[in-house]
This record gives C-alpha cells, sequence and structure tokens, in this order.
C-alpha cells in the first residue's frame, strides 16, 4: 500500500467512525430474560424521603417503646400489620409486595433519593449523562402518544425541592424530560383567574413566532441548545394552550382536607388529576416532602409527625 492508498482507506475509517452512528445507528437492545407483561397503563411512585423505620411498621420488631394499642396482625405467613398504623391493611395486603433490598448502600438523603430517580448508584463522571426512570419510560413510550396528547409522558410533584432535585433526561431526547410542579404554589398560580394572563401570553407567543421567522432556519445553527430551548418553549405553549391543563387545578375545599393541606396531598391530588384528564402522562413521580424523615419520637402522639 502506498501512501497515497493510505490516507485514503485511513480518512474513510475517520469518516466511518465519525458519522457512522448518525447515518446508521446501532440497534441495541440489553441483554434479559425478563419478558415483561406491557399491561400497565399508568405508574405513580411516592418517594417517602427518610425512611419510614420498618421495624416499626411491616418488619415489625417489639421494643420496650412499642405503644400499648400497637394491635398487631398477622395477615400472611410472612407479612404482619399494625392496625393502628394501617388500618385498611385487609383490603389490600394481597396485592402488595415488601422488596428488603440488601445491595444498596446509600447511608444519606442525596445519594439515597439519587438512586431511586434513576436506578443506579450515583456516580458523579457520568451524572449529566444519566437519565431518570420517567424519563426512560418517556422515550419507550414516545411511539404510543397521540396526537391528542399534549402533557409530557413523566410529570412529577414536587421532586425539585427534594435533596438532589429532580433529575433530568440525561442523554436523551430533550422532549423526555419530566415536568415537576409544586403543590404548594402550582394551584394557585394556574388554578386562579388568568386575569388576561392567557391574551399576553398569546401575544407573546405570536411575537416569537415572528422573531423565528424573521431569523430563518439559521437558528439551528447555534447548534443543540439553540433547538432544545426551541422545543421547550414549543412543548410549553402546547400545554398551556390545552383547556385540560388548567383543570388540574380546579379542587374543591373538601378534597384538599381529605388528601391534606400540603405538598404531599396536593401532590397527590395534582396526580389524580393528570391521569383523570388522560392527555398523555403515565408516569408520575411524587416527593412526600420528607415526612418519613423521624429520627425521635415516633410514637409520641403529642408531635405534629409521627408514625
Amino acid at each position: 500500500m502506498n501512501r497515497r492508498e493510505l490516507l485514503k482507506w485511513g480518512s474513510a475509517a475517520l469518516a466511518a467512525a465519525c458519522f457512522g452512528e448518525a447515518i446508521a445507528p446501532p440497534k441495541l437492545k440489553a441483554a434479559g430474560k425478563a419478558t415483561p407483561r406491557g399491561t400497565a397503563r399508568n405508574c405513580i411512585i411516592i418517594m417517602m424521603g427518610g425512611a419510614i423505620s420498618h421495624a416499626d411498621c411491616w418488619d415489625f420488631k417489639e421494643t420496650r417503646d412499642t405503644p400499648k394499642d400497637i394491635d398487631l396482625q398477622k395477615f400472611t405467613s410472612d407479612i404482619s400489620l399494625s392496625k393502628t398504623l394501617f388500618p385498611r391493611a385487609s383490603e389490600y395486603v394481597g396485592k402488595i409486595a415488601l422488596v428488603r433490598s440488601m445491595r444498596a448502600n446509600e447511608m444519606i438523603h442525596f445519594v439515597g433519593q439519587y438512586h431511586t430517580q434513576t436506578g443506579r448508584a450515583l456516580n458523579v463522571a457520568v451524572a449529566r449523562e444519566i437519565p431518570a426512570l420517567g424519563s426512560v419510560v418517556a422515550h419507550e413510550l414516545q411511539g404510543r402518544r397521540r396526537e391528542s396528547d399534549t402533557f409530557p409522558t413523566y410529570m412529577s410533584m414536587y421532586m425539585a425541592q427534594s435533596n438532589n432535585g429532580a433529575i433530568g433526561c440525561g442523554f436523551l431526547p430533550t422532549h423526555t424530560t419530566g415536568l415537576d410542579l409544586d403543590p404548594t404554589s402550582a394551584f394557585e398560580s394556574f388554578g386562579g383567574s388568568s386575569g388576561g394572563a392567557n391574551e399576553t401570553l398569546e401575544r407573546r407567543w405570536q411575537l416569537l413566532q415572528e422573531f423565528e421567522r424573521v431569523a430563518g432556519a439559521g437558528r439551528d445553527a447555534l447548534g443543540k441548545k439553540a433547538v432544545d430551548y426551541k422545543t421547550f418553549y414549543a412543548d410549553a405553549q402546547r400545554i398551556s394552550s390545552d383547556p385540560r391543563w388548567s383543570a388540574l387545578f380546579k379542587v374543591t375545599a373538601e378534597e384538599v382536607e381529605r388528601y391534606g393541606k400540603d405538598e404531599y396531598g396536593g401532590g397527590l391530588l395534582l396526580a389524580r388529576n393528570i391521569l383523570r384528564a388522560d392527555a398523555g402522562t403515565h408516569f408520575i413521580y411524587i416527593n412526600d416532602g420528607n415526612r418519613w424523615d423521624q429520627h425521635s419520637y415516633i410514637s409520641d402522639r403529642s408531635k405534629r409527625v409521627n408514625h
């Protein structure tokens, strides 16, 4: 092989390495023996920040501090629950599974919450590339979205206020990013009287479209970040203009009282309304606001927060 041929074939190999994946993306499939049924339509995950003491509830162990009225009842060969703590356990005990992890070694809120949101231990070297579980689900369900679906496939409640915040889409496309709502302010922000806000938003949206028209296709030349922003704006406009969006935040005083006047109750209410709207969301993550981060007074009924 002479020098000219060496440069020719070397350049071809380099071009294939750089651009081959864009031309013919590799068809990768995870190895495994699982055969998912694929029958579930919706999933709600509730992150109970901290950790409810398992020795005082579902892996019950009696101690000198155990309340006298704990009323422990054996439901199955391996499940015993307190009727005081779980008064309706008999109705659903046949539908629950208790999974005790012997592999996760996270001992603090930040890394533990990261693990539950991503399904893997924290590695700071690649953390920005790792997507949240909800983003993975959104990516997998993209082909099932209907033309009428305006809400993102993945939404969350109060996750931005968790110890490590809401995890993004990582290496996945921007449209798989979850939409996080703060139940302590969302009802007032989106459910109250618009007072002309909708007209203002529409006017500004039209103005933005005019800027886009003037700028032309050259905007995309600014790179992926600019394209991601355009996707973000378009998704936000489509969601906010859907009448089902404002309906999410219409709740009665009785419902607020029944679910709870805090971020946890509000998050559950929003999750219910989101699934009821049937506007494209199927995976919801709820942060309960660290309600179970109890280090003392677990059985003291005089305290505001206890078991």
